[in-house]
C-alpha cells in the first residue's frame, strides 16, 4: 500500500517536472519573439544567448520527467540510477540559473534606464524607441531625471496631443520606467522564478527517492 502511493506521488511529481519544463521553454520561446527594445544590437544578443539556453535546458527538464515516469513505473534499477543522477543535477543547475537570469533582468533593467536617461539628455539623439514607450504607454521620463525635460523642453510624446507643444502642466505624470519593462526581461523573470522554485522541487525529490528506496 506504501509502495502505491509513493508510486502516486511520483508520477504526478515527475508530471509536474514535465510542465515546468514546458513552461520554461514556452516563457523562453515568447520572450525571444518579442521585438521592442531599447538595448543596443551587442547587448541585445545576450539575453537572446541565454534564452536559447534555457530552452535546451527546459528540454533536458522535460526528458528528466520522461526518465522518472520509467523508472517509477517499469522498476528498472538503471532508469532509476540515471533519475536520481539527472533530477539531482538538474535541480542544482535550475537553481544556478534561475538566480542568474534574475541577476540578468537585474543588470538589464538598471541598463535599459540609463539609455532611457542619456536619450532624455541628449535631445539629438535617436529617440524613436523613447518616444514610441512614452506615446504608447503615456508615460514621461524616468523617476529621478524628469527635471532633465525642465532644462531642455518636454517632447510631444509626454503629451497626449502629440501635434501640440508640450509643457509640464499637460505632461504625463507617471514616469516610464513604473510602466514600461523590456517583454524579454519580463519573461526571464518568470523563468527566473520557475527555474529557481523547480530547483528546489527536483532536490527535495531526489532527497525523498533515495529514502523511500532504503525504506
Amino acid at each position: 500500500m506504501l509502495r502505491f502511493v509513493f508510486v502516486i506521488l511520483f508520477n504526478i511529481a515527475n508530471l509536474v517536472i514535465i510542465l515546468a519544463g514546458v513552461g520554461i521553454v514556452a516563457l523562453s520561446v515568447f520572450g525571444m519573439k518579442k521585438e521592442e527594445k531599447i538595448l543596443s544590437d551587442d547587448q541585445e544578443n545576450w539575453p537572446q544567448r541565454m534564452s536559447k539556453y534555457i530552452i535546451y535546458f527546459g528540454a533536458i527538464v522535460i526528458a528528466t520527467g520522461i526518465i522518472g515516469f520509467i523508472a517509477v513505473n517499469c522498476e528498472i534499477k538503471f532508469f532509476s540510477c540515471i533519475y536520481k543522477f539527472v533530477l539531482a543535477v538538474s535541480g542544482l543547475l535550475l537553481l544556478l540559473l534561475g538566480a542568474l537570469a534574475l541577476v540578468v533582468v537585474s543588470l538589464f533593467l538598471n541598463y535599459e534606464k540609463e539609455e532611457m536617461i542619456n536619450m532624455m539628455k541628449d535631445r539629438k539623439s535617436d529617440r524613436t524607441i523613447m518616444d514610441f514607450i512614452e506615446h504608447n504607454y503615456s508615460c514621461c521620463g524616468v523617476k529621478g531625471s524628469v527635471k532633465l525635460y525642465d532644462l531642455g523642453g518636454y517632447p510631444k510624446s509626454c503629451c497626449k496631443n502629440r501635434y501640440r507643444e508640450c509643457v509640464k502642466s499637460s505632461a504625463f505624470t507617471v514616469t516610464c520606467d513604473q510602466l514600461w519593462v523590456n517583454p524579454i526581461n519580463r519573461y526571464l523573470y518568470y523563468g527566473g522564478i520557475l527555474m529557481t522554485a523547480l530547483g528546489i522541487f527536483c532536490i527535495a525529490m531526489t532527497i525523498l527517492m533515495c529514502c523511500a528506496e532504503r525504506n
